[in-house]
């Protein structure tokens, strides 16, 4: 060979050397990127795996050096080496790559917020620019984002103030109610206002009653935390009943699933608690008590607010997931197997069809597992009852995830159908740092993940009630908690997250004559209780630790007290209810005919069904029934007779 054909050959091989050691050095970069970004995932392992990726470009160097004089076979042999290596390489960091990206969009860095100008079907304003010499609706409270903060840009974005008059409402139902009744021509309220609305019966048809002519969202960035979870948490769980595949981080609407669940990966124990959609409470950025699932239209912020509360617990971080979510979670997983307590129909995830799930243990695909999560009609207790079909959903849900993630590609095929139908404010680091928990669930599971898991159900107790609502001028259906049960959801809560002492057990009792079901901590166990109820007594014997920490008698029940209608009944029965609730009352009289019986109540100025705890005072209007005076006969004596007559009496 001569000299110019081995310097020829030479540049050939430093030529093709070259371009495989960078793109060798190339792809060892990107994978130890990627590796890096794994974060808490296996720290130690990480780093030996990056020390060697490091080693190997080193060694490409030197062996590009080497070789680039050598001799056919070891240039042949460099090339496929490397490039067989750059292949793999290159094909990992893609997977982890794809994997890390569809975690990182579960937490959405700002939320959506959209709000918009409604206005009643018939009405004559088409667009913004016709918004004048009108009068405008919004509400009255700073915490509501989309019914004042945003509707104020818009105010003055759109110079609405110069030519029309603000009219502000202390909430959604007083303002719907001034739009239907025309008080005001057009309201601000958020973009989803159908969603949130038309369950009530008012406003059932609402998506065909009114229409939308201006809309305006924006971006606000959230704050969350970024360091990893390595101790006891909580995690607020909201369903959001949505046909959508995606879920916005700004859809607002009722939270038709609530459920707060605590876990102590130090102990692998958790407790599941599902809060009726219909409970009672104070609602924070309401100021008022109202049933729980209208502070969804405030947003996830007020929601936890109000749950961290009335619980006396904090919220750590929460989870957001439209049911379309639910359906693909199950569906990648290729079914959840789940003890079905009855049957049951409802509507496909679409509301196109029905789907019938028969009760037994069996295999559940994504819409027959909707079924059982969404349903509350058909069940004895409504709300109560879905509410622990539910965890069974969840259960079943964490038992095939253990069993069939078991590779990258199945993670990735989990991750990319649910990645859209997800917001949470878990950081991506915090969402891998689970990686360790499960890892150690899963070594420990000899059956399923809930063997290796204490799972403590949880249950609060009440009472349905109707209470009068001053916004809709309706008695309205409410689950009125127990304080008991709530003490103790709270205090078993809190003892899972480490922050007081559980109670020992300090005997135990069993008869093999009696069947043993464990009984959810709240829950009542004896008496009965209304429609929205719980069970009556059973014969299933728990534990003495369980009686002490779970059962709530009827002597220790609270029941929430709402005024009576006294129209017809007596003052005396007025005054005796108001001094029994300690409810100060006033009584004025109005004159009446005699139809009315005297000191009988006329009306009073409080509603029936009020909550008596949001009241100040009661005044009553009684009858006072004038007596009838008897009118003289007509006489047949002519006055001048009648005069004769009186005269004659007279002397």
């Amino acid at each position: 060979m001569s000299r110019s054909e081995q310097k020829d050959k030479i540049r050939k091989n430093r030529i093709l050397c070259n371009i495989i050691t960078i793109l060798f050095t190339i792809t060892c970069a990107f994978l130890i990127y990627n590796i890096l970004l794994l974060g808490p995932i296996e720290p130690i392992l990480r780093y030996i795996l990056v020390a060697i990726l490091i080693l190997a470009v080193l060694r490409c160097l030197i062996s590009r050096t080497l070789v680039i004089r050598g001799t056919k076979k070891k240039i042949v042999w460099f090339s496929v080496l490397h490039i067989l290596f750059t292949i793999i390489f290159l094909v990992i960091s893609i997977y982890i790559f794809i994997v890390y990206t569809s975690v990182n969009t579960f937490n959405k860095s700002s939320t959506n917020y959209s709000t918009s100008l409604v206005v009643l079907q018939d009405s004559s304003l088409e667009e913004i620019k016709d918004v004048k010499d009108t009068a405008i609706g919004m509400i009255d409270d700073p915490a509501s984002y989309e019914g004042n903060t945003l509707a104020l840009e818009i105010i003055e974005d759109e110079e609405l103030l110069d030519d029309n008059e603000i009219k502000e409402y202390d909430d959604y139902h007083a303002l719907l109610k001034a739009l239907y009744s025309q008080e005001v021509d057009v309201v601000f309220l958020p973009t989803s206002y159908v969603s949130m609305f038309d369950s009530l019966d008012d406003y059932k048809n609402i998506e065909k009653e009114t229409r939308i002519i201006y809309t305006k969202a924006k971006k606000v960035k959230k704050n969350s935390s970024s360091s990893t979870i390595d101790g006891p948490f909580t995690v607020l769980l909201m369903g959001i009943d949505s046909t959508s595949e995606t879920l916005s981080a700004s859809e607002t609407g009722n939270s038709d699933t609530l459920m707060v669940i605590s876990f102590n990966p130090d102990t692998l124990s958790a407790t599941m608690l599902s809060i009726p959609r219909d409970s009672y409470v104070d609602i924070t950025c309401m100021s008022k008590k109202n049933k729980i699932t209208h502070a969804g239209w405030y947003g996830e912020a007020c929601v936890e607010e109000t749950i961290e509360n009335f619980l006396d617990i904090d919220i750590d971080y929460y989870v957001k997931v439209n049911f379309k979510a639910l359906v693909n979670i199950v569906n990648a997983l290729g079914g959840i197997e789940v003890d079905v307590p009855q049957d049951l129909c409802t509507d496909n995830s679409n509301r196109t069809g029905q789907v019938c799930i028969k009760e037994g243990k069996q295999t559940l695909n994504g819409e027959e597992a909707l079924v059982l999560a969404r349903n509350r009609k058909q069940l004895a207790n409504g709300d109560i009852d879905r509410g622990l079909n539910q965890q069974l959903v969840v259960k079943g849900i964490l038992n095939a995830a253990g069993e069939k993630i078991t590779s990258i590609s199945t993670m990735y095929s989990l991750l990319d159908t649910i990645s859209g139908s997800i917001d949470t404010n878990f950081t991506t680091e915090q969402i891998l740092s689970f990686y360790n928990v499960g890892k150690n669930i899963i070594k420990q599971s000899h059956k399923s993940v809930t063997d290796s898991l204490t799972i403590r159900q949880l249950y609060l107790s009440g009472e349905g009630k109707y209470i009068y609502d001053t916004a809709t001028g309706l008695n309205l259906y409410n689950y009125v908690l127990y304080d008991e049960s709530i003490e103790a959801v709270s205090n078993a809560i809190n003892a899972n997250l480490g922050k007081q002492d559980a109670e020992m057990i300090k005997t135990f009792s069993w008869s093999i004559d009696e069947d043993y079901e464990s009984i959810p901590i709240g829950k009542i166990t004896s008496g009965s209780t209304s429609n929205a109820g719980e069970t009556t007594s059973t014969n299933k014997q728990p534990t003495p630790s369980q009686k002490e920490e779970n059962e709530t008698t009827d002597e220790t029940q609270n029941t929430l007290v709402t005024l009576p209608n006294f129209v017809g009944q007596s003052k005396s029965d007025v005054e005796t209810w108001c001094n029994a609730h300690n409810v100060y009352v006033s009584f004025t009289y109005q004159d009446v005919d005699s139809t009315y019986t005297q000191d009988q109540v006329i009306s009073q100025d409080v509603s029936a069904g009020t909550d008596i705890t949001t009241m100040s005072s009661l005044k009553i209007i009684l009858a006072n029934v004038k007596e009838e005076t008897t009118p003289t006969p007509p006489s047949d004596e002519t006055e001048e007779e009648q005069e004769d007559t009186q005269t004659n009496s007279n002397n």
